[in-house]
């Protein structure tokens, strides 16, 4: 070990290795394979997951097969000092023996195990953390306490003399100590210390004293630039010449040469681009256990939950608005793909929404020119005709919105400022919202127009360069000449429609917050037309300035979709507004080219967030995008790119989708619901649960830009990997039996990035490669049949890390 280390890690895959014994301790872990390790007298067999601990000085050997161990080196010594108690002793064998420590144990050692994927150097604030968890975990539930009779029976009889020996030359290496030093401490002769060092050290006492100054100047020697002369002389060699002989005896080259070696080594290892093969396969190898398996259970051991459902007393009601409810389509000449309109259609009925929302209503594209008065409403009828006859409602976003790509949320792929509506007076705009709504209703009658949506949204002034963004916030002008533009589209709608749902005005609460919207608010109460409903915009940042300029800080809250609306309610509850609230803009990331949009964790987090929004679901919550191929562009030729679509490019669903699909299979009464696990009744008797076990982001993901993810990495970014074990109670359901059809998106099923990384993410599929794709990305589906005892049903489900689960009970008899 380096002399200032606490704790370190290797990997080990020789194997065998013979007696031999060290200063440090050693903990042993087994990723996969087994070894017999041979402790003292004590032969131990470690398979998959099993941990043992052999203390300091203790001779051991092991032979491995199929071997890949995690080996972590403890410094003693500073665990000594730490304690207060010498000399330190961990009892700690698994196969011995279990408790649930071993369960906390191999949690904090899975997540050094994940942190090494990210961090192989180690160093990070992260990775110091979890060593002192390690430790904590190992003083508290496996530390031997003084004077306990296992201090003799876990040593042999050279322990304590070898302990004493080293520690002594350790304490004093530095000045010159004889022999006769070491032999007056121990209160032996001088000729039986000598001889018995020569025995058990297989060299002498002088040796052994330059050895270990050797090993102390190691440290300095490679990763500092202290002269030479300077670390002979703080070592304890009497000279450099004679700190030069051991050095080259020991290691085949000057202290300097080395030093150069080391370096070389090091500028070669970060200048090549990919780990070494060995170590590759090292990390592959290490991911996959982390990541547990489809047959065995090799992740994290994570926890256990029971929870009890009460089928014959619901808690409450799901009114499914909280489900998915908008989909953002793109501008209105997007929805006139077929591709796109075929999508939807499939998408309806198993995602559950209702309303598809669309913008650029009379941008480019349209034939409607609002400058020139040339008004062609072909394709915008055209889009309705296909929304309408297939059971969906069209939700305006009506005004100027450019098109934005995001590479992060401050930088941008491209921008196209939308066209400019120049009606020239506001007699002529007030004209062509009476001819617009006019048309709408000749066309589609006022029923059905009165169940549209029509959102005017209040543009931000934000301006995107290299340096970042630039926010200038809006001023009570800018939001009363907003609002006299409401004014006059909300008294031509209502006119033509009473009724009509007419509101805006997509508000980002984290720019406001609760007092600053609420001022808005109050303004638009003021004196003016009333909206129908407010909108708001969810997306994970926190706004920051420096230096006059802007910038979206990404937030680690995972609830910000709920506690945005609780500051929108609250906000309207303080300008005394009493309107329908809607979220139609919401999503993990602003980000197009942020790979957890494709990931598992994205399919988990979106069902956290239903079954949080679930307890307000008056709230129609809408996401942002339905499809990739609103953002695939120059840089897209893969199958995925990190787009924020529920849909890949070609079709294809992600884990997202199926959240929501999962979603949309829930009943209306409520029976449970807690923050991981809703489960409800259906109209048909049935009981519907869907459940997710998310992991935390660890800083990992936080400390990089969202465009430079890997999806080789993803895996890294997680503080755990850790598996969930729900079981699950149903009550009062009778006696008989019950079918039960359960489907599940983990890393091996559903899991569409997973697919492509198999297939070594190759941009150039053929048409069948891809369709291929699309059915091997399908959920795992197990069906069952459950007799009830004394009229309930046990049910454990075992979820794998940003899992997410849908179990659907039916009467079988």
């Amino acid at each position: 070990m380096r002399s200032g280390s606490l704790v370190e890690l290797e990997f080990v895959t020789a194997g065998s290795a013979l007696r031999h014994r060290h200063d440090y301790i050693e903990l042993m872990y087994i990723v996969s394979g087994k070894a017999e390790v041979l402790s003292g007298t004590d032969s131990t067999t470690l398979n998959a997951k099993d941990i043992l601990v052999i203390n300091a000085r203790r001779e051991h050997s092991y032979r491995g097969t199929g071997l890949l161990m995690a080996r972590f080196l403890i410094s003693e010594a500073k665990v000594r000092k730490l304690l207060g108690q010498d000399p330190v002793l961990f009892w700690c064998d698994s196969t011995r023996y279990g408790n649930e420590a071993f369960t906390e144990l191999r949690r904090v050692i899975n997540r050094l195990l994940n942190e090494s994927l990210r961090d192989s150097k180690g160093g990070s604030l992260s990775y110091d953390s979890l060593c002192y968890q390690l430790l904590d975990v190992l003083c508290t539930d496996f530390l031997v306490p003084q004077g306990d009779i296992r201090y003799d029976e876990g040593k042999d009889e050279d322990d304590e003399r070898l302990s004493a020996i080293f520690s002594y030359i350790r304490a004093n290496y530095q000045d010159n100590i004889q022999l006769r030093d070491l032999a007056g401490h121990l209160y032996l002769s001088e000729t039986y210390v000598s001889k018995y060092i020569k025995k058990k050290c297989g060299i002498n006492f002088v040796d052994l004293v330059n050895t270990i100054r050797l090993e102390m100047s190691m440290e300095d020697l490679v990763y500092t630039d202290t002269p030479v002369i300077k670390l002979a002389l703080d070592n304890g060699f009497a000279s450099v010449a004679a700190y030069n002989k051991y050095f080259k005896e020991r290691y085949k080259l000057t202290p300097m040469a080395y030093r150069r070696k080391v370096a070389e080594e090091n500028r070669l290892k970060e200048a090549a681009p990919d780990a070494l093969p060995d170590e590759r396969e090292v990390r592959a190898k290490v991911s996959a256990f982390l990541s547990g398996s489809p047959f065995e259970n090799l992740g994290g051991e994570g926890g256990s939950e029971g929870l009890e459902i009460d089928y014959s007393a619901p808690v409450g009601s799901y009114g499914r608005r909280g489900g998915l409810s908008i989909v953002n389509a793109g501008r209105m000449v997007d929805l006139r793909n077929l591709v796109l309109q075929s999508q939807l259609v499939e998408s309806k009925s198993r995602l559950g929404f209702t309303y598809v929302r669309f913008w650029d209503v009379f941008g480019e594209g349209s034939n409607i020119n609002v400058s020139s008065g040339g008004i062609n409403y072909s394709r915008l009828d055209a889009v309705l005709d296909f929304l309408v006859q297939n059971g969906l409602k069209p939700w305006f976003e009506l005004g100027e919105k450019p098109i934005r790509l995001h590479r992060t949320a401050e930088e941008l792929i491209l921008e196209k400022k939308a066209m400019s509506h120049e009606f020239g007076s506001a007699e002529r705009m007030e004209a062509f919202y009476r001819g617009f709504i006019t048309h709408l209703v000749r066309r589609y009658t006022v029923e059905e127009v009165g169940s549209w949506y029509f959102e005017i949204h209040e543009q931000e002034r934000m301006t995107f360069s290299k340096q970042g963004v630039r926010f200038s916030p809006l001023g009570k002008e800018d939001h009363e000449r907003y609002f006299r533009v409401f004014d006059m589209v909300s008294r031509v709608f209502r006119s033509a429609v009473p009724g009509v749902k007419v509101g805006g005005a997509g508000f980002p609460v984290q720019h406001y917050g609760k007092d600053g919207l609420a001022d808005i608010l109050t303004l638009w109460k003021d004196g003016h037309e009333l909206p129908s409903f407010m909108t708001v915009t969810s997306f994970p940042y926190i706004l920051e300035q420096v230096d006059g300029m802007t910038f979206e800080k990404r937030s680690t809250d995972l609830d910000f979709v709920m506690r945005n609306i609780r500051t929108a309610r609250e906000a309207l509850g303080a300008a005394g507004l009493d309107v329908e609230l809607h979220v139609p803009e919401s999503g993990l990331s602003l980000s197009d080219r942020n790979m957890m949009n494709d990931s598992i964790w994205g399919g988990a987090f979106l069902l956290r967030t239903l079954i949080a929004a679930a307890a307000d679901d008056s709230v129609m919550v809408g996401h942002w995008l339905f499809s990739d191929t609103y953002a695939d562009y120059e840089d897209t030729d893969g199958i995925l790119f990190g787009g924020t679509g529920l849909l890949s490019k070609n079709g294809i669903p992600k884990p997202a989708w199926y959240a929501y699909d999962f979603a949309n299979t829930l009943g209306r009464e409520v029976l449970l619901r807690n923050s991981r696990c809703m489960a409800t009744r259906g109209k048909d008797g049935s009981v519907r649960i869907v459940a997710h076990n998310i992991r935390g982001l660890s800083f990992a993901y936080y400390a990089v830009k969202e465009d430079s993810l890997r999806i080789d990495e993803i895996n890294q970014l997680y503080e755990d990997m850790d598996s969930l074990e729900l079981r699950l109670t149903v009550r009062h359901l009778g006696e008989g039996v019950w079918l039960m059809k359960r489907r599940r998106v983990n890393e091996f099923y559903g899991n569409l990035q997973g697919s492509w990384k198999e297939m070594g993410l190759e941009s150039e599929l053929t048409a069948y490669e891809v369709n291929h794709l699309r059915k091997v990305t399908t959920p795992n589906l197990v069906i069952s049949r459950l007799r009830t005892h004394e009229g309930r049903v046990d049910i454990t489900l075992d979820l794998k890390p940003n899992e997410i689960t849908c179990v659907i009970l039916t009467p079988a008899e």
